[in-house]
């Protein structure tokens, strides 16, 4: 049960969302009535009498996907879309060579690269990964190092939304959450890229949730594990803290049932892509900077302001409610474990039951961890415990959660360091 202070922390929360509701409704009946250049003219001088000013509207980044943000940098882009055992159809996207051997002979083109493949966090897509200029993206960085690169996504996002059997419309189409990414979209998307790049080991990078499917998926599929020749995990996260926020951290302590009745069974934050679609750029860049600060602290003070519209315009894709249920269920048992799917009442009769945990000690491909100094999201002291080998553990001090990927000075401060720890463990193999 929950306490009073929780429980009305609990309705100032749903208030919160049904005045957003009540917003987005007459935002969306605004632009359904009356037409769009009336409408841009307002937003537009609302913006001028606000502390910012508004220069990112014709960025032609902002509304590309991922095979033209990567052919905007002058890389090639393939895409590739696997079909898992359940039903969903995900697609990849492949970086083949770097800039520099476009102009190489096809002969030369086609020699085997060792696969490097990337996975996003928690409503990211692969998009956020390749949105900056070739000396700012990893990817970008290791394609032009000779190395055949992939960029993964998972069910229910933007490169993951039609299933063969069911409608996005359908809550069975959003009955998934981590264990179904660990168990069945990693390895299919793994199996599937070394098999295109004929190779028998792939090295693996993940971000924040892309870390926790792989060490979920590794801790429990030990075949899989030995095809990975090196899991470098940026912003690690198993176990994880609660939220900086008492409102939000009460609808985490809730039941199950009670979040599921207040955000429904299927995708979850498309508001936070309506207001994407509305807001100007730079508008809604300081809204997700006020709501970040406002859940986990962060500051965001190491992403470059002039690049946040453009990073913020594809930071959110699709998820379930599920996934975010799982987290919350992380974050109150302290333990990173499987979803558990019995409800309070079965708890209480049943009180000795337990989730399966994942087994994350008993990994045995290569780790290198990267976390942040200033992150306080990750239970990294407990994750340091449970990895008794590391090959290699970076902290930057000064970095929040999201600054591994989009920090101006990852590009000088931790990216080399990932480089070259790819460029030994691929030396390694070949020796």
């Amino acid at each position: 049960m929950l306490s009073l202070p929780e429980l009305i922390n609990v309705v100032i929360a749903v208030s919160v969302l049904v005045l957003e509701s009540i917003a987005r409704l007459i935002a969306y009946c605004i632009r359904f009535v009356i037409p769009d250049a009336l409408t841009n003219s307002v937003l537009r001088l609302v913006s001028s009498y606000l502390p910012f000013k508004d220069a990112h509207s014709q960025d032609p980044v902002l509304n590309m996907d991922c095979a033209r943000l990567i052919r905007y940098r002058g890389y090639p882009a393939e895409l590739h879309t696997v079909e898992t055992s359940d039903g969903f159809f995900i697609t990849m996207f492949r970086i083949p060579s770097g800039r520099a051997s476009l102009d190489k002979l096809p002969e030369h083109r086609e020699q085997k690269k060792h696969p490097v493949f990337f996975m996003h966090g928690f409503l990211q897509s692969s998009e956020a990964w390749v949105l900056r200029d070739s000396k700012g993206c990893l990817p970008f960085i290791l394609a032009d190092e000779g190395y055949d690169v992939w960029l993964g996504n998972v069910r229910g996002n933007r490169y993951g939304y039609k299933h063969r059997h069911f409608s996005p419309r359908s809550r069975q189409f959003w009955d998934f959450g981590m264990d179904e990414m660990a168990r069945i979209d990693l390895p299919i998307q793994l199996e599937y890229a070394m098999k295109v790049s004929g190779a028998c080991k792939i090295t693996y990078i993940g971000f924040s949730q892309g870390t926790a499917i792989a060490f979920a998926a590794f801790s429990v599929l030990p075949d899989l594990a030995s095809k990975i020749s090196l899991f470098v995990a940026l912003a690690p996260s198993t176990r994880v803290h609660g939220l900086k926020n008492p409102i939000i951290e009460s609808l985490v302590a809730c039941d199950p049932n009670i979040v599921y009745l207040i955000f429904g069974r299927r995708r979850l934050l498309s508001l936070a892509l309506f207001w994407r679609r509305i807001l100007p750029p730079t508008m809604f860049s300081h809204v997700i900077d006020i709501s970040t600060r406002l859940l986990f602290g962060w500051k965001s003070e190491n992403l470059s302001p002039k690049e946040k519209p453009r990073l913020y315009a594809h930071l959110y894709s699709y998820g379930s409610v599920k996934t975010m249920v799982h987290w919350f269920q992380v974050i109150v048992n302290s333990r990173f474990q499987m979803y558990d799917d019995q409800d309070a009442v079965t708890k209480k009769k049943y009180p000795g039951h337990l989730p399966p945990l994942y087994p994350v000690s008993q990994i045995r491909c290569p780790v290198a961890l990267f976390f942040g100094g200033s992150d306080p999201l990750p239970d990294t002291e407990w994750l340091l415990h449970e990895i008794s080998e590391p090959v290699y553990v970076h902290c930057q001090e000064e970095y929040e959660h999201l600054d591994f990927q989009w920090a101006a000075s990852a590009p000088k401060l931790v990216y080399p360091k990932i480089v070259e720890l790819v460029h030994s463990h691929d030396s390694e193999m070949k020796r």
